[in-house]
């Protein structure tokens, strides 16, 4: 499981709360939570928002948006 969605069914939130939380949309937060892409102001602000160190959140490093 990606640690993003394992961290918010912690804190038991649903995607559009933590989309809310980081100022994006729910769609954005599933595509992270899919590994599909995830850019690093936002990856900052879930690290933040988790208080974790963005390693963790990342382990194998950031996948840009594929255009």
């Amino acid at each position: 499981m990606n640690r993003i969605k394992e961290l918010r069914l912690r804190k038991g939130l649903i995607q559009s709360d933590l989309a809310r939380q980081v100022n994006v949309d729910q769609a954005t937060i599933s595509y992270v939570e899919r590994d599909c892409f995830c850019y690093i102001p936002l990856a900052n602000r879930l690290a933040e928002f988790f208080r974790v160190p963005l390693e963790y959140l990342f382990p194998e490093g950031i996948k840009p948006k594929r255009r």
